[in-house]
């Protein structure tokens, strides 16, 4: 069979671009990053698992913020100083301190929950963001923000703004997207809204219907 130039020419090409090292790195780098940009499925064993976990790492955090609040301003300034020092904090040239050591914080509790991806990386920085803009706004105040923010409000404001987050991209309108549960009878993993009292929906309607056969029996 003859073969043309140009369909040698192309078959050349397509074959380098086949295995070129440098290609296929890229696509690989490629592929990683696209997967780790989606987001987690993460299975637990059962309901209770699962809140279990979740009220652990929302205590976590909320130690993980005071432990941010005390290092960075109760501890680098005198006494009734450091509302000063986080006004400070949010003047643009030391604002990106100020969300790095914050994202750190944040990060390290939720990537126990959630695991170490790209997508938890972007969803704390979003995080960060949002709270220096919650500050910023209240800083614009100057009377204000002296009236109300105290040590507690500054821990609890941050502590608010993350969970508000937190439930409205993942908690409380995308459950079955993140989270995956182990029926405990036919052990296939079931997404959240196919789950009840720790069995799918098809073996929840199995046992219901053995149970009421056995009550007519009886």
């Amino acid at each position: 069979m003859y073969l043309s130039y140009y369909t040698m020419h192309c078959l050349a090409t397509c074959a380098k671009v086949l295995y070129d090292n440098d290609i296929l790195d890229k696509q690989n780098e490629l592929d990683k990053y696209k997967k780790d940009m989606l987001e987690p499925v993460i299975i637990f064993s059962s309901q209770e698992e699962f809140y279990n976990k979740k009220s652990d790492m929302l205590v976590h955090l909320e130690d993980a913020i005071t432990l941010w609040h005390k290092i960075n301003f109760l501890d680098r300034n005198p006494p009734n100083q450091h509302i000063n020092m986080l006004q400070e904090a949010l003047v643009i040239n030391i604002q990106d301190e100020f969300q790095s050591n914050l994202y750190v914080s944040i990060f390290d509790v939720l990537k126990e929950f959630f695991g170490d991806t790209n997508w938890l990386s972007n969803m704390v920085h979003h995080i960060c963001v949002s709270v220096a803009a919650v500050f910023t706004t209240i800083n614009r105040e100057f009377d204000f923000i002296q009236n109300i923010i105290d040590d507690n409000n500054i821990c609890r404001i941050i502590n608010t703004s993350i969970q508000n987050i937190l439930n409205e991209m993942v908690f409380d309108f995308h459950e079955n997207k993140f989270f995956r549960f182990t029926c405990h009878f036919c052990s296939k993993h079931i997404q959240w809204v196919n789950i009840d009292n720790n069995m799918c929906v098809e073996c929840s309607s199995e046992c219901s219907a053995e149970c009421s056969a056995e009550c007519s029996a009886e």
